[in-house]
């Protein structure tokens, strides 16, 4: 079994809690998409132990912005970024090793789209424009595991179109080209505030969707208390959005 984990986002308490669930199901074998910093106010800590849990550690967006500035990020997210790459230092530096994609087996890991495995988002909506979703499809054998949009999900091929599945637990993966948003640990956006990530069981073939309580109002008491964070990136977390 595998876990997959993205866009913590220097929340630490929604980290802990996950790693505590993965670890309850005796999983040794973890993989990060990326964006572990940015918005939260815990990045150095949560580098940290992305490092010391993963086996696996993507390059997402908001980790590149830490290393050359942020590229087209609304007002708040570039400050939250100026700030983490303060409270980073020299640590940032391991960012330089990472890479947004990798392949394993017949599995692409990437932070955004097959494509553009940095910063394109893979959004629900983008089944209405079929021309990009056969351009994603055809670098993805099995499947492909994102993280970026934090909308949880899969992508699939049926009766000649591709749709979106969501508010599932599990999937079984019974041929091939699926493409899986795994959901965000430290900032969820479908409306559901708990931590979210995916286990990947390739012997079967199957994923399960992973939703986990954290103590929201201590990361959003943080995030108060840090006047380069605007209260706004705290209080989104209790709704989910």
């Amino acid at each position: 079994m595998q876990a997959i984990i993205s866009d913590i986002h220097g929340n630490l308490e929604a980290l802990e809690a996950v790693l505590k669930d993965i670890e309850s199901l005796g999983i040794t074998d973890i993989v990060c998409l990326g964006d572990t910093v940015g918005y939260g106010p815990n990045p150095l800590e949560c580098l940290k132990l992305v490092r010391e849990k993963c086996r696996l550690v993507l390059l997402g967006n908001h980790d590149a912005a830490v290393l050359w500035g942020p590229n087209n990020f609304n007002p708040y997210a570039e400050k939250a970024i100026y700030w983490t790459g303060h409270q980073l230092g020299g640590e940032a530096d391991y960012f330089t090793t990472l890479h947004s994609s990798h392949r394993e087996n017949n599995v692409l890991y990437v932070h955004g789209s097959p494509v553009d495995p940095l910063n394109e988002y893979m959004l629900p909506d983008s089944v209405f424009y079929p021309t990009r979703m056969a351009e994603w499809s055809k670098e993805v054998e099995l499947c492909s595991f994102s993280g970026h949009t934090h909308m949880p999900g899969v992508f699939e091929y049926v009766g000649n179109k591709y749709t979106f599945q969501k508010n599932m637990t599990h999937f079984d993966l019974i041929s091939d080209g699926y493409m899986v948003n795994v959901g965000s640990v430290g900032q969820p956006r479908d409306n559901d505030s708990r931590a979210c990530y995916v286990v990947y069981r390739p012997e079967s073939k199957s994923i399960e969707y992973r939703r986990v309580d954290y103590d929201i109002e201590a990361t959003v008491g943080k995030i108060h208390g840090i006047s380069d964070l605007v209260n706004y990136l705290g209080d989104r977390l209790r709704t989910g959005r």
